[in-house]
Formats: C-alpha cells, sequence, structure tokens
C-alpha cells in the first residue's frame, strides 16, 4: 500500500510527569481522552463549556472538527493510539488524520498550561515534559517552548505483512459485529469510513478472499467511563489468520495505526501483529 487510500497521518507524542501510577484495574484510556479534550478545548473555546450546537464558528473550530464532531455521521480526526507509563511518567501517542494537523500546536500548548490544574486519580501534579514528532522523533515541544523549525512529519511509508499472522488485541475490540470472524468487518468498516471522511472517498473493490481467520482465545470485559459510569463492552482477542490475500494485508497494517471497531478514541480497537 503506497499512499493509504489517501488517509494523510502525522502525529505526536506527549510526555508528562504524573504524580503516582493508578490501580491497574483502572481503564487509563478514558481518563487521557478526557485530559486531551479539556487540553484542546482550553485554546480554542471562549466558553467555559462546550456550546458547539449553537456556536457560528463550530465548523471552523479545532473542538468539534478534531476532537469531538456534532455529526453522529462523522469520526474524529484523531486516535489515541497508544501509552506507555515508566515510574512517574507516560507518553501519550496521538495520531491525527488529514488536516487535524493543524491543530498539534494549540493541542501541545494546551497541554503545557492544563497539565498542571487536571486531576490524576485525585492528585494534580501533572506537568509536560517534552513533546516528539510520530514519525521522526524529532524534539517539538520541550522546557516549555516549541523548538526551532518544529514541524509534524507525515507518515510515507504504510505497514503491510505477508505472511500468516496471529492478531493480538493490546486494548479491547469494540463492535457489533460478532461473528466467527470479529475483525475484519470491525476493521473494513472502519478504515472505509475513514477513506470517506479523510481519504481518496472511494470504495473498497469487492474481494474473494481476505484471510481465514481462526479465535484462538477471547475475553469479554465491561469497561465504565466517566462519571456516570458509562458502560461500554469489548473483548480481547487472539485471532489466527491464515492465507493472507494482499488486500487483507493492506488492511490489517492500517489498523495497526487507525485500529478497528469503535470508540478509537479512549484508544481501544489496538492490536499488534505476531508473524508466524
Amino acid at each position: 500500500m503506497s499512499n493509504g487510500w489517501g488517509i494523510a497521518v502525522s502525529g505526536f507524542t506527549a510526555h508528562w510527569k504524573i504524580p503516582d501510577v493508578p490501580a491497574t484495574d483502572y481503564y487509563i484510556g478514558s481518563r487521557i481522552r478526557g485530559i486531551l479534550g479539556h487540553a484542546l478545548f482550553s485554546q480554542v473555546c471562549p466558553y467555559a463549556e462546550a456550546r458547539c450546537a449553537e456556536c457560528a464558528i463550530a465548523p471552523y473550530c479545532d473542538y468539534p472538527r478534531v476532537f469531538k464532531p456534532q455529526d453522529p455521521e462523522a469520526l474524529p480526526a484523531y486516535v489515541l493510539h497508544d501509552w506507555q507509563i515508566d515510574k512517574n511518567a507516560i507518553a501519550v501517542t496521538v495520531l491525527l488524520l488529514g488536516m487535524a494537523s493543524q491543530a498539534a500546536e494549540n493541542w501541545i500548548r494546551g497541554l503545557f498550561l492544563q497539565l498542571p490544574h487536571l486531576d490524576w486519580w485525585g492528585q494534580e501534579g501533572m506537568q509536560l515534559l517534552r513533546v516528539t514528532d510520530w514519525q521522526s522523533r524529532a524534539i517539538l515541544f520541550t522546557r516549555g517552548r516549541f523548538t526551532a523549525k518544529s514541524k509534524l512529519t507525515y507518515a510515507q511509508y504504510w505497514p503491510s505483512v505477508a505472511a500468516d499472522v496471529e492478531v493480538h488485541f493490546i486494548t479491547p475490540l469494540v463492535s457489533k459485529h460478532q461473528h466467527e470472524d470479529p475483525l475484519l468487518a470491525a476493521l473494513k468498516t472502519r478504515i472505509q469510513r475513514l477513506r470517506n471522511h479523510f481519504g481518496d472517498a472511494e470504495s473498497f473493490a469487492k474481494a474473494d478472499h481476505y484471510w481465514y481467520c481462526r479465535i484462538h482465545t477471547q475475553h469479554s470485559t465491561s469497561l465504565f467511563l466517566g462519571k456516570n459510569q458509562r458502560k461500554i463492552t469489548g473483548c480481547y482477542y487472539v485471532l489466527k489468520l491464515t492465507q493472507v490475500s494482499r488486500t487483507g494485508a493492506e488492511l490489517l497494517g492500517a489498523g495497526l495505526w487507525l485500529h478497528a471497531g469503535g470508540q478509537t478514541g479512549l484508544g481501544l480497537g489496538r492490536y499488534r501483529l505476531e508473524i508466524k
């Protein structure tokens, strides 16, 4: 796959100090999403709370355009791709789709200004240490300021696979597609919608074959999010895929970045591949 169906992908990794590591039974993605949303909102909205439905400039504002679309059919223009905790620091990787890269400066500045005042499981004291480019790993922001000539790098080469693989879900897959193959419809539907919103807007050609799937293990889980404890049900899978076609390999590679299923803004639907 040369251009990812026209979907431009860039991103950044924000490294910040945290007061303490949360208990392992918390789903950290929900808290990170809240922090990201607050940071971006603080830089682009004049109101104390979001009033996008009645705001005249909402169509041009990064908060609804990138983070929380008002159109129920629209997808957020970001993916909470990964987070890694090392002692009292966390590294959070956010991928940006299409023109969402234009929101990066406000997002990073908002993290720097807002993190010290935000809650981390009842504690304050977070601090942005640095921000690096997702692709080049060059430092974009450090010591409270952007570096000279800092810019995001767009991905040039998309991942792909060329062999039988095992798919290991790192975060639960949330999908209404519950079949013998829980991945194909969840992944293909998501990539097609992203293609429509951020890519070439063309449809996938009908393919007779993508791969053969066998569920090796599965474990259902429930996540309770936010103050109202909204419940999301997902599943951790290990899938064995054989006879992967070229189109199937392209889809699997794209999903490594774009995730599968729903609620990817919470970091859900992320997987890794093991070549067999």
